[in-house]
């Protein structure tokens, strides 16, 4: 098989999708009804800043520690994020869904893989409109390990390679994703090219810190890895 590029990762909140702000306004949703009363939203804001992107019950238990309080705060969080999609709150970046469509058109495959569990996935595709312009799609709910770990740019490989009765390997895989997770999820799967782009939380140096191949601004520019 020759590393041409058949198959696109793409993050959704940050990426693909405007975020501004709805993730970490969920997070502090769960935040006021499972923390103490006085407890400290800016050290609280740091860790779902530098989290972002990996899988929300991870970060929870992070937060929370693995039990009861950590799952009844994750599924606050998953009611105040769906419910903040079903109001229309939010949106594609613009232009995603001709950037989806000329890739198709030029014979490659398009994935969406994201930190939330499969219910806010589905619901995102159906509210924008998604479904014939996603091929394959991934919820770190349905993986061993979220990001930073590979597992879901793997599964999305494998979908791929079931579907079309093929063999490609990660270095037919382009990974794009605003967060420092996507990016080493991406390395750490061996993706041909592993891009950062600006349209979410972590900045240029982090993204290139954690080991970007390139940090684009605009969504359009990724056309170039493919």
């Amino acid at each position: 098989m020759s590393e041409k590029i058949l198959l696109g990762v793409f993050d959704v909140a940050g990426t693909t999708v405007i975020d501004d702000g709805l993730v970490i306004e969920s997070f502090f949703d769960a935040a006021d009804k499972y923390s103490e009363d006085n407890y400290d939203r800016s050290e609280y804001l740091q860790i779902v800043t530098r989290t972002m992107g990996e899988r929300k019950i991870d970060v929870f238990e992070s937060i929370y520690g693995k039990g009861e309080k950590a799952q009844l705060a994750h599924n606050a969080f998953i009611d105040s994020y769906l419910s903040r999609v079903k109001r229309g709150e939010v949106a594609s970046v613009p232009g995603v869904e001709y950037l989806f469509r000329d890739l198709q058109q030029h014979g490659v495959q398009i994935a969406l893989n994201t930190g939330f569990p499969r219910q806010i996935l589905d619901q995102i595709i159906s509210v924008l409109e998604w479904q014939t312009f996603i091929d394959f799609s991934i919820a770190a709910s349905e993986v061993k390990l979220g990001r930073p770990a590979p597992d879901m740019i793997n599964n999305l490989i494998y979908q791929y390679n079931a579907h079309f009765n093929t063999v490609i390997t990660a270095t037919n895989v382009t990974v794009i994703g605003d967060t420092v997770a996507d990016i080493t999820a991406g390395k750490a799967a061996n993706a041909k090219h592993v891009i950062g782009i600006l349209s979410g939380i972590h900045s240029r140096e982090k993204l290139m810190s954690a080991g970007a191949d390139d940090v684009i601004e605009n969504l359009n520019d990724v056309k170039k890895y493919f």
